[in-house]
């Protein structure tokens, strides 16, 4: 033991130390110490505390064995699905390969049918449209390999696809250049030189050596129509009016509620004073007959009432100006269809009214495809019919379907200059019948002149209506 005061070692029963006589009972150390103050892990827990970490660390352990079976669940899923898409990538580039093989032996049966399973496998591969197309033009298809590109086309809009269709069209076109060429050489001899003035293929009228008439045939255009769909996918058809300069695609813009957006635009939707021919946006359409409501418009500008006008070298001479050599009853009589193309089905029909109407007269819907075929018949009965320039030996019944070429005029044929009221919206149309296909295509229309037809008169409507001899 050691003095408190000079550090000296002491005797532990002594009461002063011997060095310096420090009085060590003063400061002798307790036998008892203070104890230190608890360390903070050493304090004491309340047992409320200690149940509910012992529950928040329960829930803890089992929100992890539920994330982490979350994300083994997620992981597999997406491994699945990996696998899958790399599956289906690697089943697709197999049926490519495949269907090309086959096209290289010229197995188009077989190579067909691998494009085919690529396209319901990958709808939006290209490489499925293009080889299946060559498949079927292999197998002499060309119409279902045009259909087949036209569903490529809508639904990848590749460029590849649209030059195919055209190198398609143009080949299917030469080939029946040649065929006809070809059957004119047969029979050509030096006494037939008329022989070198036989129609093309898709002409609609028919003459021997001699220049005998012998009838009319439907024109098959599918192919321009598909040439033209490959530009512009609001092609729907094309007309086609015999002894005419009419033969040309019609168009319809699917979005339009009006018939105004192609009034002075062209087939490439540019702005142009002459248009194009455009159907009526209440007409019901489809890739052939069946698809057809009970009347069809298809509307074209006219700048001349006068079919032979020569004036500014015909430049005025364009689209529905044509029609109105219908007027002259020999010509109609020598020219009773009318010929519209589908995509699919190539329709003629005959002509059984060339009338001219104010469109302002509430009862005169002649352009309007009626939801109840009943209502218009009666509208041709009632309204088309008695304003014909001609009376014709047609029967109709409501399960007919019709074909109505509307154009605006500037003169009708009574004389009367439509320009003096700027107010009047008077059209001159020729209404047709679609023909049975099964019913063959006679040379001549029957047809009597209508002595007792009505005339609209000019401007704003109503007015009173006049009866007066055809013009």
């Amino acid at each position: 033991m050691n003095c408190l005061n000079c550090n000296a070692t002491i005797n532990k029963s002594g009461k002063f130390c011997g060095d310096c006589g420090f009085d060590l009972s003063t400061h002798a150390p307790s036998n008892q110490t203070e104890p230190l103050p608890p360390l903070p892990y050493e304090q004491p827990v309340d047992d409320t505390c200690k149940k509910e970490s012992k529950s928040a660390l329960k829930l803890k352990g089992r929100f992890a064995i539920y994330l982490v079976t979350a994300l083994v669940v997620l992981g597999l899923a997406g491994f699945s699905l990996n696998m899958q898409f790399s599956n289906s990538e690697d089943s697709t580039a197999n049926l490519l390969s495949l269907g090309e093989g086959y096209l290289l032996v010229q197995d188009y049966e077989q190579a067909l049918a691998q494009f085919l399973q690529v396209i319901e496998l990958n709808p939006t591969h290209p490489k499925g449209y293009e080889g299946a197309a060559h498949a079927l033009v292999g197998l002499g298809r060309i119409s279902d390999a045009l259909d087949i590109l036209r569903d490529g086309i809508s639904l990848t809009d590749d460029d590849a696809l649209i030059v195919l269709m055209r190198q398609i069209i143009a080949a299917e076109r030469e080939r029946e250049d040649l065929e006809a060429q070809r059957a004119r050489e047969a029979v050509k001899t030096p006494d037939q030189d008329a022989a070198d003035q036989l129609p093309h293929p898709d002409a609609y009228e028919y003459s021997d050596f001699e220049g005998v008439r012998i009838g009319y045939v439907t024109p098959d255009w599918s192919f321009a129509i598909a040439e033209k769909f490959s530009i512009s996918n609001h092609t729907v058809g094309w007309v086609e009016v015999p002894g005419t300069n009419i033969s040309d695609v019609v168009v319809r813009n699917p979005e339009c509620t009006t018939n105004m957006y192609y009034l002075w635009r062209n087939f490439y939707r540019e702005a142009d004073f002459f248009g194009v021919y455009y159907i009526d946006f209440r007409a019901d359409l489809g890739p052939t007959r069946e698809y057809l409501g009970v009347n069809t418009t298809i509307y074209g500008q006219a700048f001349a009432d006068d079919p032979e006008n020569e004036s500014f070298f015909g430049f005025f001479n364009v689209q529905f100006s044509n029609l109105h050599k219908f007027r002259d009853p020999e010509f109609m009589r020598n020219h009773p269809y009318i010929f519209f193309s589908l995509p699919e089905d190539n329709l003629a029909f005959e002509i059984i009214a060339v009338f001219y109407g104010n469109v302002h007269n509430p009862e005169f819907s002649y352009n309007n495809n009626h939801a109840d075929p009943n209502d218009f018949i009666r509208v041709l009965e009632n309204e088309v019919l008695p304003r014909s320039l001609f009376h014709f030996d047609t029967q109709f019944d409501p399960s007919d379907r019709f074909l109505t070429l509307s154009t605006a005029i500037y003169n009708t044929s009574d004389g009367v200059s439509l320009l003096d009221d700027i107010h009047i919206s008077y059209r001159y149309a020729v209404m047709a019948r679609l023909v049975d296909p099964r019913e063959p295509l006679r040379e001549y229309a029957a047809f009597t002149i209508n002595e007792n037809r009505i005339i609209d008169p000019v401007g704003r409507w109503p007015r009173v209506i006049q009866r007066s001899p055809a013009g």
